[in-house]
């Protein structure tokens, strides 16, 4: 397959393409792929806020497992937990989820065409 662009059509998608970190190559392929799939297709600036949300979310797990541990020995806990502290820890993972919700919805609505 070939595609012709005007001089003007491909500097603007390889501006577009800097911009998210990508070749122009690859964002006419994700622009392909997304309106076929309806599917995100992310770009690096994506893919590294992403990895941070999952090393973030695995931190609260851990730390969620270490309090379920220090729990089940029948020790007790220097610092008591409290229904307000996980409360809080819940608005911080939903705030969390929702911001990557937010990303992924940027990102399917970016690649539609109008």
């Amino acid at each position: 397959m070939e595609v012709r662009l005007t001089e003007t059509e491909y500097a603007r998608i390889e501006a577009l393409a800097f911009q998210q970190g990508m070749s122009a190559n690859r964002w006419v392929i994700h622009l392909i792929r997304a309106n076929l799939s309806g599917e995100p297709q992310f770009g690096m600036t994506e893919l590294r806020t992403l990895g941070e949300s999952n090393s973030r979310l695995l931190a609260i797990g851990r730390n969620l497992n270490q309090i379920a541990r220090h729990m089940n020995s029948g020790r007790t806990l220097e610092t008591v937990v409290t229904a307000e502290r996980i409360d809080t820890l819940t608005r911080h993972i939903k705030t969390h989820t929702a911001r990557v919700a937010d990303i992924m919805r940027a990102n399917i609505d970016r690649w539609r065409l109008e």
